[in-house]
């Protein structure tokens, strides 16, 4: 930084040398385009310096402060509007994400488009209760007018045109627990979401709170940056 500091101010020394030397010219011709830009470049750079120089301690201080308001508007605006800062409390997502990782959430991913299978998301819990309107981060399974159902620990989906599909989901922790709400299914409303937690057998989702409206998914996971970074890609089901 200081060998930077050291070639720029050799570099404007030698540009004063050399429009004194220009200047000093005592023939009646006229200067030519590259003097004059050079003649313009330092008297603009002369009068930022007299400006610099008449400042009192009270401007500079106050010129800091804007500064640090700025800086602080901006990180403000970035965490409330852009980006969702979250800490996993719990290790329902596991192994994708463990308890104590820290989280970045893309806040505009769904603004202009919707939630899609496999999105790991941020959700407010819709369970009435201690939990509601907690921050929950499960993955998204079932989408807005399908019918989750679960066979022995598999999830199928069927789709609105009725075609159906069984998830490969390898990135569970374990095996899923045959005998957990098998059999059972929910059918999923217009604006509705079946979140699930990777670490199926251990995880407090919408099989038990159900569906969960497009309005209380906060932001989508795009980033781990605590415990190792990490970025999070949508799985293939289809």
């Amino acid at each position: 930084m200081a060998d930077n500091r050291s070639a720029k101010s050799q570099q404007e020394e030698e540009e004063r040398i050399e429009l004194i030397r220009d200047m000093a010219f005592t023939d009646e011709t006229e200067p030519d385009e590259k003097t004059l830009r050079k003649r313009e470049r330092a008297k603009r750079r002369a009068e930022k310096e007299a400006k610099e120089a008449e400042k009192t301690p009270k401007q500079v201080f106050f010129e800091y402060v804007r500064i640090v308001i700025s800086a602080v508007a901006v990180a403000l605006f970035l965490l409330l509007v852009v980006f969702f800062n979250a800490t996993v409390p719990s290790g329902s997502m596991n192994p994708t994400i463990s308890q104590g990782d820290r989280l970045i959430g893309f806040r505009l991913a769904y603004v202009f488009s919707d939630p899609k299978r496999g999105d790991v998301a941020i959700f407010k819990c819709p369970e009435e209760g201690e939990d509601y309107d907690s921050y929950f981060v499960k993955r998204v399974i079932g989408l807005p007018g399908e019918v989750v159902s679960i066979q022995a620990g598999q999830v199928i989906i069927t789709k609105e045109n009725g075609e159906t599909l069984y998830l490969n989901e390898d990135y569970l922790k374990e095996v899923p627990d045959i005998n957990a709400f098998n059999g059972q299914s929910w059918v999923l409303g217009r604006d509705e979401y079946f979140m699930m937690g990777d670490n199926r057998n251990n995880s407090h989702d919408s099989r038990y709170f159900g569906a969960v409206t497009k309005k209380r998914i906060k932001a989508k996971v795009i980033w781990r940056y605590w415990k190792g970074f990490k970025s999070f890609k949508r799985p293939v089901y289809d």
